[in-house]
Formats: C-alpha cells, structure tokens, sequence
C-alpha cells in the first residue's frame, strides 16, 4: 500500500520528514557499522599473509624473533614467534577456533562477502528511504507555497 504524500496536512507530512529523517540515519549507523565489520574482516585476511612471512622468517633465522603483541588499543607486551601454520581465529562470543592459515583466510573473505551482502540491502533501503523523504519534502514545499499565496491573495497573515 502507498500513501500520496501529497494529499496529506502538512501535520503528517512534516512527521513523515522526521521518522524518515531518523530512519536514514539509523540505516546510516547501521551501514557504517557494516563497512567497519567488513573492514576488519579484510585486515584480518591480509594479516594473515604478513604473518605467514614473519613465520617464514623465523623458521630461516635461527634466532628468536621477538615482538610487541597488542593485548588493548594502549596496551603492548613482549612476545615471542613461534612459527607455525595454525592461527587462532575469534569466532565470536569469547570463542577461537584453531585453524590453517589458508582456512582463516577462506574464512575472513567469507564472512566480508555476506556482511558486503547485507550492506548491499541497507544500501538499497537508505537509497529508497532518500527517495520518499525527498517526496515528502517536496510535498511540504508545495504545500507550504499554495499556503502562502493563499494568504497573500485572501489579505490574512
């Protein structure tokens, strides 16, 4: 069902503009929220080859590779790497799982590509959102003209 925007008071309109308003800014947090996720998820792909080479590189050198691993966002202490094929991969929840580099990295495209997937939809719905609250606002533009020159023509302000 769709409502002709301008047949409504301009009551309802300039309450539809507010709820779309909050709508597409909703979507808006939502979508950017999405593109972090996603974000995060390619970081950690690419992460995996860069460890790959420091593992690499460990198993050249004799020597013990010494590095800073990031416990917060301020937080650093000193660590040591053993080389191994296997990473720990958060799952979510407090839960990792153990898994082969190449299947963390299977894993990590995976799960961009169905968040990709779902920003695709709340694409759509902010495209379809901008387009009714454009609707609205020309409405109410209309609607507040055809006042105006009603006032005007009728002398009453």
């Amino acid at each position: 069902m769709s409502i002709n925007v301008y047949q409504l008071p301009i009551e309802q309109l300039e309450g539809l503009k507010e709820q779309l308003d909050n709508d597409v800014q909703s979507l808006g947090t939502a979508y950017d929220g999405l593109y972090n996720g996603r974000n995060r998820y390619q970081d950690n792909h690419d992460v995996i080859d860069q460890y790959k080479v420091v593992c690499e590189n460990a198993k050249k050198e004799a020597a013990e590779q010494e590095v800073l691993v990031c416990m917060t966002s301020s937080l650093f202490v000193r660590g040591t790497v053993i080389p191994s094929d296997k990473v720990l991969v958060d799952v979510g929840t407090g839960y990792f799982l153990e898994q082969s580099m190449e299947h963390a990295k299977k894993y990590f495209t995976s799960r961009a590509a169905q968040i990709k997937e779902s920003m695709d939809q709340v694409e759509k719905t902010i495209v379809l959102k901008q387009r009714q609250q454009n609707q609205v606002i020309d409405a109410l533009q209309q609607k507040t003209v055809a006042m105006q020159r009603y006032r005007e023509e009728n002398g009453s302000e």
